[in-house]
């Protein structure tokens, strides 16, 4: 079992990250692997990532809530604060939970089935 799953991660001191380059850069990412995919299913894979980084919720749902109305522009009547609230609250609850535990498996099974890779066979060269 993971330790600690609700609570975020604690950024080392000394280390300023600001959460909305972090957003813009998570966002340029999952376009770039996803160039189709929706805004609206986009901001809670970045709040998720967010967490993972160890933003606290506050700042995460600040950072939607600024940056997800500015890239939704074609949404004027979209009550962002709730939308920002809901997007939050999957990274933190339960839902995220479990995604960074599928998460830390994958990376834990990949890990571990690149350890066992057997080396390929080396021929002697002429």
């Amino acid at each position: 079992m993971l330790p600690h799953l609700r609570e975020a991660p604690r950024l080392p001191d000394g280390q300023k990250h600001d959460p909305l380059k972090a957003y813009a850069a998570h966002r340029r990412a999952m376009l770039k692997a996803m160039p189709d995919a929706e805004a609206s299913r986009l901001d809670p894979c970045i709040a998720l990532c967010m967490r993972e980084k160890g933003f606290t919720r506050e700042v995460v749902l600040a950072t939607i809530l600024q940056c997800a109305a500015q890239e939704q522009t074609g949404r004027p009547d979209r009550d962002w604060r709730r939308y920002a609230e809901r997007t939050t609250a999957y990274a933190f609850g339960t839902a995220g939970d479990v995604k960074l535990a599928q998460s830390a498996v994958l990376r834990g099974e990949a890990r571990l089935a690149e350890e066992q890779r057997p080396e390929p066979p080396r021929f002697p060269m002429r």
